[in-house]
Parts: structure tokens; C-alpha cells; sequence
């Protein structure tokens, strides 16, 4: 919910769109104190929801990347093993025959290092460049929002210590002489 009403700054500067971005209670001395966002126009604050949620989005694809970068990382180590492995197996079968490298390699049955593994490890390094770029771009798109967000007002309104809603204090915005005539949106 947000109100809609053109109000001019003391420095000339006109905003239409009016949103609350933050309340505080005191229960004490029975106040509110209200802060509310105001912009240029409401297509401003939709932009910068957007520019959340584009936030939130590559902050999920960061933690799919971590998963894949540690699963890829995994998969090499266990690929490198088994190289190392045939390596020593290698080794030990040419000390114990005392053979030629070319006189072993045609008795020694080298095991197969699984393909698939090392296709799945190419192709885990192929999407973790290509998520890597999404990323970037998604942290580094432009946002054309600077300059239009106008200012922070607060408000102070009276608490009657019932229990209140977010409605009901931009009804309560509402009856101040700022923010009277707004149109709720």
C-alpha cells in the first residue's frame, strides 16, 4: 500500500508516491513515529522491488553456483585419484617386471577412467562459466533509479495503545495536513 498525492519539498522537488518504510511504537509517550519514502513517481519504486528481487534472485543463483562449483571440485578430486591410482598401479607393475615403458604398454591394462565422469566435470565447468556470467550481469545491471527517490519524512502520530495495523496508520497519515487528500494505491 502506498498514497499518491503531488507534494513540493522545500527545494522544489515534486513526489507523487509516498510509502511507509518504517514504524516505530512508543508505548511510553503513546507516539508513532512513521518514515515514509517519497519519489518522483510510483514507476521508481517498482523498479527498485525489481532491483530487490533481481538481488535476492542472484543471491539463489550465488548458492546454486557454490553447490555446483563444490560438486565439480568433488568430482575432479575423485577423477585425480583414479588417474593417480593407474599412476601408482603403473609404477609398481614396471618395478616388479623391470620392463621397458614400451614393453609394459603393451601387457599393462590401463583401466578405463570413467568418460563420463570427465564429461560431467566439462560440462559442470561449462555452466559454472556460463552462471557466472548471469551473475555478473545481474549484480552489474544498470539501475536507473538514483536521483529520483526524493526524501524521508517523518511522521509522528498519536497511539491510543490499541492494537494497530499498517492500514490503519496510513489512514492515520491520511488525517495530517501532509498527507490529507492522498489516494490510497
Amino acid at each position: 500500500m502506498a498514497l499518491k498525492k503531488e507534494i513540493e519539498n522545500d527545494k522544489g522537488i515534486v513526489s507523487n508516491y509516498h510509502r511507509i518504510s518504517f514504524v516505530a511504537i512508543d508505548i511510553d509517550n503513546k507516539k508513532i513515529s512513521v518514515s515514509i519514502e517519497s519519489y518522483t513517481k510510483d514507476t521508481i519504486r517498482t523498479r527498485e522491488k525489481e532491483n530487490q528481487q533481481r538481488l535476492i534472485d542472484a543471491e539463489k543463483l550465488r548458492a546454486e553456483l557454490d553447490a555446483l562449483v563444490e560438486t565439480t571440485e568433488g568430482m575432479k578430486k575423485e577423477f585425480t585419484e583414479k588417474a593417480e591410482a593407474i599412476a601408482l598401479q603403473w609404477r609398481i607393475e614396471k618395478e616388479k617386471s623391470g620392463k621397458t615403458d614400451e614393453e609394459l604398454m603393451k601387457d599393462f591394462k590401463i583401466p578405463e577412467i570413467d568418460n563420463v565422469l570427465e564429461d560431467k566435470i566439462n560440462s559442470n565447468v561449462e555452466k559454472v562459466k556460463e552462471m557466472t556470467d548471469n551473475l555478473n550481469k545481474m549484480i552489474l545491471e544498470e539501475d536507473n533509479t538514483v536521483g529520483l527517490f526524493v526524501e524521508i519524512n517523518v511522521v509522528e502520530l498519536d497511539y491510543d495503545g490499541q492494537n494497530i495495523s499498517l492500514d490503519d496508520i496510513y489512514k492515520k497519515l491520511k488525517t495530517t495536513d501532509k498527507y490529507s487528500d492522498a489516494e490510497d494505491i
